[in-house]
């Protein structure tokens, strides 16, 4: 999965159902007794970027300790200045997490709808400016 980070892709794809395997890779997210497989759950359920009011230049999520990391610098071209995040927070931030924005004075976050964190971006930051973000576990 690092090679989705690395370019900058949210999702890969996976088999809803055991039967009739289309990617030869016989990892369904149910198990033929009718019960999720939550390992394959847990690797495709990770936290990315939605949408991202700027062009990402960094975006990293680590599978072991659940920490994510985007970083995108402000433009021009998008008229947005919010931020949208999922997270599974039931499956990788049960026992609560920590959000850390910069420049901490020019951007805020909300949590919304349980599974998304909101960035939002004062509209007076200069085109270029990075904006950093990380969503890390309290575990």
């Amino acid at each position: 999965m690092a090679d989705t980070d690395e370019y900058l892709q949210s999702w890969l794809g996976w088999e809803y159902k055991p039967f009739v395997p289309k990617t030869g890779s016989g990892s369904s997210i149910w198990y033929d007794n009718g019960t999720m497989n939550m390992q394959v759950v847990d690797r495709l359920s990770r936290t990315y970027a939605h949408s991202v009011a700027g062009v990402t230049t960094l975006m990293l999520y680590n599978e072991i300790t659940k920490r994510f990391t985007l970083t995108y610098y402000v433009t021009a071209a998008c008229t947005s200045n919010t931020t949208e995040i999922y997270f599974n927070k039931a499956l990788h931030y049960s026992q609560g997490y920590t959000v850390a924005v910069a420049p901490s004075n020019s951007v805020t976050w909300k949590e919304e709808n349980d599974n998304y964190v909101i960035v939002s971006h004062s509209r007076s930051l200069p085109e270029g400016a990075l904006i950093d973000v990380s969503i890390s576990s309290s575990t």
